[in-house]
């Protein structure tokens, strides 16, 4: 009786039972506590794209997914999948529908953004294992020689398409993911701030109307799995994980400044300045105290002219005691 009130009240919303068997898992999943490519980040993040196909709100291209390490609890296991297991392997956080889970959300963001989204990856995600960030239909190259904050060089999306600065890109995520990010200490002034947006490209202050809906119920994240998984079900080939996230092991100077970030080139000016203001700064107090260079200059040519008249009138002296002793 109680598990079939928590199917009417809860999984029965979302066209599913909570033991039903949606399909049979025979991957070893492993988890995200290291940084680089994951077999279950390639599922989930393929889940939302499934999604975000399947029940469009908008007309524009969709470019790709993400999802955030942080908000899934627990792995997937081999053996039967059912609704409630995939409900616990996700963030169980009351959404402002008032129903467990985050709600899977439809944005924009901009090809600068997109950079950074994954300039979070492979740098803040080193110090905040939360914002490991997984896509689908997304992928970059990144360098560990680079500097912090700067480790990214190339953003593609449709296999082999660089992303363009200033073009929206349309994108697949959800609420805990996004609230990951804002919190997340990526950089100093908001230089690594992403600003979410809708088709029109103004900046979303609430996420209610991005919301993907299924027959007007929210679709959650375990729903998109659960959803791809009973129709396309959990193919072999998520055993080894792709490489969406392209390492370049390059030490070369060419390598390590290419292609530089917002953040790197603000950071490059920053310190140039700095130090254009500290070389202001002891010169005006080496000229305050009489030791520039033209003083310093002056000051030892008259030591020296001082110096050559004192050696002058002394030579004429032994000359002239010379001739009187004669």
């Amino acid at each position: 009786a109680q598990l079939a009130a928590i199917d009417k009240s809860y999984f029965g919303l979302f066209g599913f039972s909570g033991d039903g068997v949606i399909g049979t898992n025979t991957v070893h999943f492993k988890g995200f506590k290291e940084q680089g490519n994951s077999a279950l980040g390639d599922l989930i993040s393929d889940a939302y794209k499934y999604v975000g196909k399947k029940y469009p709100d908008e007309t524009a291209e969709l470019a790709g997914s993400f999802f955030a390490s942080g908000t899934v609890k627990n792995l997937m296991h081999k053996g039967s999948i059912t609704a409630s297991k995939l409900y616990k392997m996700f963030d169980r956080g009351i959404s402002k529908d008032g129903l467990s889970g985050a709600n899977l959300v439809d944005v924009y963001v901009s090809g600068a953004e997109l950079k950074i989204l994954a300039e979070i990856d492979a740098s803040i995600s080193e110090r905040d294992e939360n914002v490991g960030l997984y896509f689908s239909g997304i992928k970059y190259k990144y360098n560990p020689h680079r500097f912090y904050r700067n480790r990214v060089s190339d953003v593609y999306i449709n296999g082999d398409e660089e992303v363009e600065p200033r073009a929206l890109y349309r994108l697949i995520t959800d609420e805990k993911t996004i609230q990951l990010i804002q919190d997340a200490d990526k950089a100093p002034f908001g230089l690594m701030d992403i600003q979410f947006k809708d088709k029109d490209g103004k900046e979303l202050q609430s996420f209610d109307k991005q919301e993907i809906e299924n027959k007007e119920q929210s679709v959650k994240q375990w729903v998109a799995l659960a959803k791809y998984i009973d129709k396309k079900g959990i193919s072999s080939s998520y055993k080894d994980a792709e490489n969406r996230k392209v390492l370049v092991d390059d030490k070369s100077l060419g390598a390590i400044l290419s292609n530089p970030g917002k953040i790197f080139l603000v950071t490059l000016l920053a310190a140039i300045i700095a130090i254009s203001v500290v070389i202001l700064i002891v010169s005006i107090v080496l000229r305050a105290l009489g030791l520039s260079r033209n003083s310093f200059y002056r000051r030892h040519r008259r030591e020296n002219k001082q110096q050559s008249i004192f050696k002058h009138r002394k030579n004429r002296y032994k000359r002239n005691m010379k001739y009187r002793k004669k």
